[in-house]
């Protein structure tokens, strides 16, 4: 680390960054060499945009939490990543995840998202954690046929919707939203776990379940 940013240079397959507590870090530079890298992480800094990144086209893990991110659309080469977690940032628009095919893992709780978009083409993905966000209506999750779980606690959800078509869903969290009635549960066909704790509940119909 030089000064305010982050210069690294190692030419190792299997390198493991991590970057804590660095509050005066403004931007990711200098992983232009590190082609091989499978695994980085940085937390705790300035940063505030995605950038500097397209060479590592072998990133698997990326974590990029408790930074103050505001704009992800850096991530759009980084086709080989399959977990992602940009948790505790403040990122309002979901983007740069077209190309992020072979994603499993994906997280973006307590962040400013207000609408689920952009989430299309992740076909493989089977995590994916919304909680702590300004989400009021859930949608945008109609080609995620391989989801296993999904975490929405903690946003402004008035309504279950939406999810149809996630035959594979297992765990669903929807506590601490605004849900006055119980519906639309029943095409949820592998559901084990439904967690509604703390809403405004007044009616579950019938055929919910």
């Amino acid at each position: 680390v030089y000064g305010n940013r982050i210069e690294l240079r190692n030419d190792s397959k299997n390198l493991s960054v991590t970057v804590h507590e660095l509050k005066n870090v403004p931007d990711i530079k200098g992983l232009d060499a590190l082609t091989g890298l499978e695994t980085l992480e940085i937390s705790h800094t300035a940063i505030k945009k995605i950038e500097g990144l397209d060479c590592l086209k072998n990133l698997k893990t990326l974590t990029l939490f408790y930074n103050h991110i505001e704009d992800m659309s850096g991530l759009a080469n980084l086709s080989n990543l399959e977990s992602l977690n940009l948790s505790h940032n403040n990122i309002s628009r979901i983007c740069g995840l077209e190309n992020a095919k072979s994603l499993r893992f994906l997280s973006l709780s307590s962040n400013k998202i207000s609408e689920i978009k952009g989430l299309n083409s992740l076909l493989s993905l089977k995590y994916l954690h919304l909680h702590k966000n300004q989400i009021k209506k859930i949608k945008g999750l109609d080609s995620l046929s391989s989801l296993e779980e999904l975490r929405l606690s903690n946003n402004q959800i008035v309504e279950i919707e939406g999810l149809d078509g996630l035959t594979d869903l297992y765990n669903l969290y929807l506590d601490n939203n605004s849900i006055k009635e119980v519906k639309n549960v029943n095409s949820l066909t592998s559901l084990g776990y439904l967690k509604l704790r703390y809403n405004q509940i007044e009616t579950v119909r019938k055929n919910a379940f």
